[in-house]
């Protein structure tokens, strides 16, 4: 093997495995939306969505920030193509995800929301 070869280390190993592990369910934060009703075009106030889009989310994206800072240096430093992708791919669901939460946040503090789902806010 040559020294550009691709050998992860156990700690890249289990980023790998939890990458691969959480990837149903950060495809599931991605396409999930704060309001379906909206989203099918009906109207309406959803007060179950924006939760159930964090709740998958955030475990999500954790992981992949994870991911994401033990390749992004390794794809930096030695700009081994297995890293680079993988950094990648972590960089991209990321910003999807962080889009997403983005767009949960700001449904969660709408006024109709709180005014229908009488969800608490700390003023």
């Amino acid at each position: 093997m040559t020294s550009s070869s691709f050998r992860p280390t156990r700690r890249e190993w289990l980023v790998l495995v939890l990458i691969v592990v959480f990837a149903p369910l950060a495809l599931l934060g991605m396409l999930s939306f704060p309001n379906e009703y909206e989203a099918m075009g009906s109207g309406g106030i959803d007060c179950d969505g924006p939760i159930q889009v964090l709740m998958c989310s955030i475990p999500a994206l954790i992981i992949y920030l994870v991911g994401l800072a033990c390749f992004i240096g390794k794809a930096w430093r030695y700009r081994q193509a297995t890293n680079v992708v993988a950094a990648t791919v972590c960089v991209v669901v990321c910003a999807a995800l962080m889009i997403n939460v983005a767009l949960a946040c700001r449904y969660y503090f709408n006024s109709e929301y709180q005014s229908v789902c009488e969800a608490p806010v700390a003023d």
